[in-house]
């Protein structure tokens, strides 16, 4: 069983009187099944996934949405691998040769600590539901951060990039 999900967000950047800069990030987040162990299968599902919108930059700040949503999975916990469209995996978005860096965070419940998500580097222990039933609150929350100082650096434009996230039971 795999389930994907895809997140769209837009935000518009101005630096300047009538300057702006246009941002897409598509994200994927996918969840598989995996191998059956002595205990049955291992599963892992993500439900109440919305889209991202970062809003308008108006020359001053940080950018940052979020989705709250749930992760089940029969082992408890799980790691989470994510890379983007840059070298190696990079999180970037482009417009042209010019490149805006954002930023990946996740926490696993409620008042816990953001931990952030290097490109292409699995980090683990996660706390899932253990039941996708048990699912009725979004505990987990995915955020994309973009900072000031990266976005002051950018000529305006359209810019886009891809963001995909691999929820893995451990």
């Amino acid at each position: 069983m795999n389930n994907f999900k895809n997140i769209l967000g837009r935000i518009r950047v101005f630096s300047g009187a009538f300057a702006a800069l246009a941002v897409l990030v598509a994200i994927a987040i996918y969840a598989g099944s995996f191998p059956a162990d002595a205990k049955g299968p291992t599963l892992i599902v993500i439900e109440k996934l919305d889209d991202l919108n970062l809003g308008t930059w108006g020359g001053q700040g940080s950018l940052s949405d979020y989705s709250d949503h749930c992760v089940a999975s029969t082992t408890g916990t799980f790691s989470i691998t994510a890379t983007g469209d840059g070298p190696g995996g990079a999180y970037q978005l482009s417009s042209g040769a010019a490149v805006l860096p954002f930023h990946l965070y996740y926490r696993d419940k409620k008042n816990a600590a953001f931990v952030e998500i290097p490109a292409g580097t699995p980090v683990a222990s996660f706390k899932a539901e253990h039941k996708p039933e048990k699912c009725k609150h979004q505990k987990q929350r995915l955020e994309v951060r973009l900072y000031e100082l990266d976005m002051a650096q950018v000529p305006p434009g359209a810019y886009s990039g891809n963001l995909i996230v691999m929820v893995t039971p451990l």
